[in-house]
């Protein structure tokens, strides 16, 4: 009987997966329709505790529970019950607040209401309310309706043979002796956890004023109070957003990086000592309400004490730092945008130093009734917020203007909050003005018109973060000569280098060059998504799984462990994984980049010298040939007209008889013009066209009248093809190797060149196993009556014969009988 509840993703055998097409939605589908309808009947008419507006608002909700919420819970069905129970809570929550704040607390009757004199009106705190009777909807909908569904399942399909492996078998083929690659969790001290602790502190303040944007009214006094003096300016509320979010990067990429940690806790003690002074300065020199004043005071004592944590944790690290001077007899001139940059660094800590003198001028000397006076002059806590921000930023860009090291570690904070701060000025501006009007409460009690700054600050953030942004390319492309990879990316490649082959500067721009120029000559429109899957990884999956900073930020141990952790498990560890589906995601994209990653170092003549690796014409055993006659050329060597012709293969040059396949069969000496008119046209030319051509040509009377047609390139083995690995993958492969299913459940190697995938195949050629002729026969009625009549003849003609001893590499042999030996 499968399990109703379970923590980790659901690994075991799942009735489900035996449902065949569309079935497993449409039973979960009914399930759900079923027990919503039934818990609609009993909140309501049994138990009273509830009440609908209408009866169509009660068939709306089984509607949304039946064809929204059925379908997205069949889909993560492998996922832990909590993450099931939260995709059904959150959205449920976020309205509920929503209807009371502006629905039910302005006297108007909402969707649904709750019956009073009940025992859930007895819990007043109107957010513990909504988590009690939410989450029993959400353990309904989803738990309890996936595990009545998988055992109906169970029922009707109990004899069905599933379509998808099980765990066992995916935990045999991923079994530890094979798999298992030790990676040492890094050591977490006090800094560590205090930070992190931090961070979330941070993570949850700014979830809260994010959904307290929809009203104040359901949330406890004290927790309501601070959301209202955060919408009574919305103006320096989204700075309040960006000073939150860059505490948060500062806390995270501090507890992650050792070597960053000390600049880190510099930022923070900066900015919690300048929101520190600003509470006491409006504390003790304005003119506050009681509300307001409290919050200051409390403010000022938390800010105190966090300063004193984070100077310990300043003094632990400062022996392991960056240094933030320059490399001696390094040249400061050497690279244009790098001085550009340095300038705009210089030039934006100033200005967020002019903007804290800016703000705190129209704070002290401006009635505050209009203009930039309205904006920064109401309430306190709120431009406290600005200028602790402001402040900031003026650090951060100083210190990045001064140290190129810590522009790899900090840059990101620098262009965080005119990112963030231009988003979330659209959004409120938004928002509020659908829900209320977009006004700012002055000092006076009285409104005033916000619209007109609304539109200067997304401008003015836009501008900065564009310009930022910007250099930071031009540096990217003119210092490391990349085109095709943006700066993000290029970081998770050095990050990723780093990670799996140590810090070594000039490897890891090299690698970094590689991927580039491989990305770049990729044909094919899907070119540039393959910045995608290192993006992901630096801005996507390290959010998803826990919070992480961006990699390239982390220490190399971190790195190592998340890519460990997160990125390579294998997949029966990514069965057991909080989200399967997100984990399995994530393992598809960590192999394509790590693929990418190997490829790029191991093409590298030096790296591949460092492992042994000859190239083909470089070894004694190979330089023996010569030419028959001397130059020049008589004529051009004519093609073999039939299989037994003599010009099909090469006339041998030693004793042996082998026979070779003669260069000129693939050397073309013209490229000709495709024909407007064709008996025959043949689409591909691998292992089905170019047969099928060469059946034709034998057996046709002119054959210039058949058109092959072959998207890829045409490619000389003795002119195109090298060592270089990754450049051959771009060559030969359609979209460089990284062809994936729609689902990214696994890698399609297909060829895109003259010969189809058969040029990349080593001239292995196996027949069709016994057990899957019998499949394409009985079960796809494929007639395969002649099928070994033309292995037979294709093997006569390219003189198919097992592998000489001569052709095998004996080091490699001999590791290989090793290691079969040993099971």
């Amino acid at each position: 009987m499968p399990p109703i509840f379970n923590l980790k993703g659901y690994y075991k055998q799942d009735p489900l997966d035996k449902a065949p097409g569309p079935a497993a939605y449409i039973i979960n589908i009914i399930v759900t329709s079923v027990l919503s309808a039934a818990l609609v009947y009993f909140i309501t008419d049994v138990f009273n505790l509830l009440e609908f507006k209408s009866s169509g608002v009660e068939i709306f909700e089984v509607a949304v529970f039946g064809l929204i919420a059925a379908p997205l819970i069949v889909m993560f069905r492998k996922s832990s019950s909590l993450f099931l129970m939260l995709l059904i809570f959150v959205p449920l929550f976020i309205f509920d607040i929503y209807l009371q704040a502006n629905v039910r607390d302005k006297g108007e009757i909402a969707l649904w209401s709750y019956v009073p004199n009940t025992f859930i009106d007895d819990v007043k705190i109107l957010p513990l309310r909504f988590l009690m009777t939410l989450s029993f909807d959400a353990l309904l909908i989803g738990p309890v309706c996936i595990w009545i569904s998988r055992v109906a399942a169970k029922i009707i399909y109990g004899k069905r043979k599933p379509v998808t492996a099980d765990y066992e078998s995916r935990k045999k083929l991923f079994n530890d002796e094979w798999t298992k690659e030790t990676v040492e969790k890094p050591k977490r001290d006090f800094g560590f956890y205090v930070l992190r602790i931090l961070g979330f502190s941070y993570v949850a303040y700014l979830l809260i004023i994010i959904i307290g944007m929809l009203g104040e009214s359901p949330w406890p006094e004290q927790i309501g109070n601070l959301i209202s003096m955060t919408y009574s300016n919305p103006a320096l509320a989204v700075n309040t957003f960006s000073k939150i979010g860059i505490m948060i990067l500062f806390t995270f990429i501090g507890a992650y990086n050792r070597r960053a940690r000390y600049y880190c806790c510099w930022g923070l003690i900066i900015g919690h000592a300048v929101s520190t002074f600003s509470s006491l300065g409006f504390y003790f020199f304005a003119v506050n309400e009681t509300m307001i004043s409290e919050f200051l005071l409390t403010s000022a004592i938390v800010d105190g004490v966090m300063i004193v944590l984070f100077f310990i944790i300043l003094f632990n690290c400062s022996k392991e730092s960056y240094k933030i001077s320059d490399e001696k007899d390094f040249p400061k001139n050497f690279s244009v945008p790098s001085q550009l940059l340095k300038i705009s660094l210089y030039i934006t800590s100033a200005v967020s130093l002019l903007m804290v003198m800016f703000a705190l001028y129209f704070r002290l000397f401006d009635e505050g009734g209009s203009g930039l006076g309205a904006v920064y002059g109401y309430p306190d806590p709120s431009l406290g917020n600005t200028l602790t921000l402001y402040f900031t930023i003026s650090f951060i860009a100083f210190i990045l203007a001064k140290s190129q090291v810590l522009r790899r570690y900090l840059y990101g904070i620098l262009l965080f909050p005119f990112l963030v701060g231009a988003i979330s000025a659209v959004f409120i501006f938004i928002i509020k003005d659908i829900l209320t009007e977009l006004t700012i409460m002055t000092r006076s009690g009285q409104p005033a018109d916000a619209d007109w700054y609304f539109m200067i600050f997304i401008l003015f953030s836009a501008l900065i973060f564009f310009t930022l942004t910007a250099l930071r390319k031009l540096s990217f492309d003119v210092d490391f000569m990349i085109s095709s990879l943006n700066p993000s990316s290029a970081k998770n490649v050095i990050a990723l280098g780093e990670a799996f082959y140590g810090e070594d500067d000039k490897k890891n721009s090299g690698i970094l060059r590689a991927i580039d120029s491989y990305i770049s000559g990729i044909r094919g429109r899907k070119r540039g998504l393959l910045n995608f899957p290192f993006w992901l990884i630096e801005n996507f999956f390290n959010l998803v799984f826990c919070f992480h900073p961006g990699l390239s930020v982390m220490s190399r141990a971190e790195q190592r462990w998340f890519l460990k952790k997160y990125m390579l498990r294998d997949p029966s560890e990514c069965a057991k994984a909080f989200v399967p589906l997100f984990a399995d995601f994530a393992y598809q994209i960590g192999l394509a980049a790590n693929a990418m990653i190997m490829f790029a170092n191991y093409s590298d003549i030096n790296e591949r010298k460092r492992i042994g690796y000859i190239p083909y014409y470089a070894r004694d055993r190979m330089q023996g040939e010569i030419p028959g006659t001397g130059a020049p050329f008589q004529n051009v060597f004519p093609l073999p007209k039939n299989p037994e012709d003599a010009n099909n293969f090469r006339t041998p040059s030693d004793l042996t008889g082998k026979k070779f396949v003669a260069p000129r069969i693939i050397t073309p000496v013209c490229e000709n013009e495709i024909p407007d008119e064709a008996d025959y046209v043949i689409i591909g030319s691998g292992a089905g066209g170019a047969v099928m051509s060469y059946r034709l040509s034998q057996s046709f009377a002119d054959p210039t009248k058949i058109l092959l047609l072959e998207r890829g390139s045409r490619f000389q083995p003795l002119q195109d093809f090298n060592d270089n690995e990754m450049e051959m993958m771009r060559k030969f492969y359609k979209e460089g190797g990284l062809q994936q299913t729609k689902k990214f459940s696994m890698s399609v190697l297909q060829g895109e060149c003259l010969g189809g995938t058969t040029v990349m195949n080593n001239a292995i050629c196996i027949e069709m196993d016994e057990e899957i002729k019998n499949i394409w026969q009985n079960e796809y009625d494929i007639d395969l009556s002649k099928l070994n009549y033309e292995y037979e003849r294709i093997a006569k003609e390219i003189d198919i014969q097992e592998l000489d001893e001569i052709g095998i590499n004996k080091n490699s042999s001999e590791k290989f009988k090793k290691r079969r030996s040993g099971f």
